[in-house]
């Protein structure tokens, strides 16, 4: 066992724990149920419980993505909407522990995190995390225990680790793919009216998320209170570029004002993540240890936007010039790859480094004389759609339909909601005069991938609990669907174009 734990640390294990399992489960679990071991004889390959399970995640995300282009919605919310409607449908129809495991995801956190540190059995760990009426059969630490130690227990542990895996795959593939889209050089040119823009709205938003979270978490250490901030800062990048599409050519100063807000907004929030996680699993909470955290953040963004700007200029490895398909693909694979692991050993948080490998290579292109440019990003691209759904529909799948319309839920994804608006409102006015300052508020509303990542990190840290983790879910859904309608009514009121 000591050998796991002093292999696990150089890999982080504690923030590898908080995202789902520990790898040293299985050597626990089959410790405490060596009695009920024995594999089915039809079932000659684990990994063929690995392949049901995404298998039903893809078809999915598939159903997702259809249903998100028949009514011309964000494919982000069909995949959060589908993951929703599955997890509750096979919860309550109780097909499988599993689907249990997902939905307390939360509590399963906890328990994991306590067999980490202390090296107790899961029976033993329980009794440290639920109270004592909490581990009757029929409560959730009862059926989490009976599950994880059940004849069930190596399954649900081997799809648990394969789901942790593919899940935060597409996490990094889609900040790799987002840092791609956000060209450095379009950030370093940047008018100071996008800036402006950009540090109003989300300084206005995180600082309104703060007073919130007075009242949403109460007693809780000060990084859940960043972490639940930082979820209204960002903007979706994706989603504002779509709804932009209702501001006609004659606001294009409007819009092209909106998406430079936007690339700016996806920085500043990596930064203030970093920050945040970065405290809450170091446990580095002093003033002056929190300064250091926040210069680390800064010098290696600075870093990566001279890094950038540097190998933007130069020219393309011969192996790119022999069209090697490969070469093109796997390359910039690797420098996200090795970035995310780069920002993990500077005590960053891995997305930071993925994100800030997409800006590195975000103005190179890939292409030979007279055939065109290829751009990294639409490399990327496949890969994403494939393991970046697998996040979003986990996402869904740990909302439970029946704490909705629960006060609690209800009331603060209300006042995250209004949050969210008023935030990115606010910065619109941070324009001239002369441009339609409320449109460009709305066109910034949207929160989407960033948001939910923040969210699950925070819940798996158990920094925020289930029903504020479904509350900001219902938040990102509520500014995705909301946000065109409002801009729409808003483009209405001012039909005078606006010039710049």
């Amino acid at each position: 066992m000591s050998a796991i734990r002093r292999f696990s640390r150089v890999l982080s294990p504690r923030l590898m724990l908080a995202m789902f399992l520990a790898p040293h489960c299985p050597v626990a679990l089959a410790a405490e149920t060596a009695s009920a071991r024995a594999m089915p004889v039809g079932n000659i390959d684990p990994f063929a419980f690995i392949l049901l399970e995404l298998g039903v995640i893809v078809i999915a995300a598939l159903v997702a993505h259809l249903l998100a282009r028949r009514y011309a919605l964000p494919e982000v919310l069909g995949e959060l909407l589908i993951g929703i409607v599955l997890g509750n449908f096979l919860y309550w129809f109780g097909w499988s522990p599993l689907f249990f495991l997902i939905m307390h995801l939360g509590d399963a956190g906890d328990l994991f995190r306590e067999v980490w540190t202390s090296g107790s059995s899961i029976a033993e760990a329980a009794a440290q995390v639920f109270a004592p009426e909490e581990l009757a059969a029929d409560q959730v630490g009862g059926k989490l225990v009976a599950a994880l130690t059940g004849p069930e227990a190596p399954e649900l542990v081997l799809m648990g680790i394969a789901l942790w895996v593919f899940s935060n795959l597409g996490v990094i593939l889609l900040l790799f793919k987002l840092g791609l889209q956000s060209s450095l050089e379009e950030m370093l040119r940047i008018g100071p009216q996008s800036l402006a823009i950009a540090l109003a709205g989300s300084f206005a938003s995180f600082l309104l998320g703060l007073v919130a979270s007075l009242w949403l978490l109460g007693d809780s250490p000060w990084s859940a209170r960043v972490l639940l901030a930082s979820t209204l800062t960002a903007s979706s990048l994706r989603i504002s570029a779509r709804v932009l599409e209702d501001m006609d050519k004659r606001r294009a100063s409007e819009a092209r004002l909106v998406l430079g807000a936007s690339l700016i907004d996806s920085v500043l929030a990596m930064i203030i993540v970093a920050v945040a996680v970065t405290s809450a699993v170091t446990g580095r909470t002093q003033i002056h240890e929190v300064g250091g955290i926040i210069l680390s953040a800064v010098l290696f963004f600075a870093a990566v936007a001279f890094l950038g700007r540097r190998f933007a200029s130069l020219p393309m490895p011969a192996i790119y010039q022999r069209n090697q398909y490969h070469a093109k693909l796997l390359v910039p694979l690797a420098v996200a790859f090795f970035m995310s692991w780069f920002a993990n050993t500077v005590q960053l948080s891995v997305i930071v480094g993925a994100f800030a490998a997409g800006l590195i290579l975000s103005d190179q292109s890939l292409g030979e004389p007279g055939k065109g440019k290829l751009s990294i990003a639409s490399l990327i691209t496949p890969l994403e759609a494939i393991f970046a759904p697998i996040f979003f529909v986990l996402v869904g799948m740990q909302v439970n339909l029946l704490h909705f319309l629960s006060p609690p839920v209800f009331g603060a994804a209300l006042v995250l909601t209004i949050v969210a608006v008023a935030g990115k409102v606010l910065a619109g006015f941070a324009a001239d005069r002369n441009l339609d300052r409320l449109s460009m508020g709305l066109a910034l509303v949207p929160r989407g991938e960033v948001a939910l990542i923040i969210a699950s990190v925070a819940k798996s840290l158990g920094l925020i609990t289930d029903t504020l983790y479904s509350a900001v879910v219902v938040m990102v859904i509520m500014t995705m669907t909301l946000t065109p309608f409002a801009l729409k009514w808003s483009l209405v009121q001012l039909p005078t174009p606006a010039r710049s």
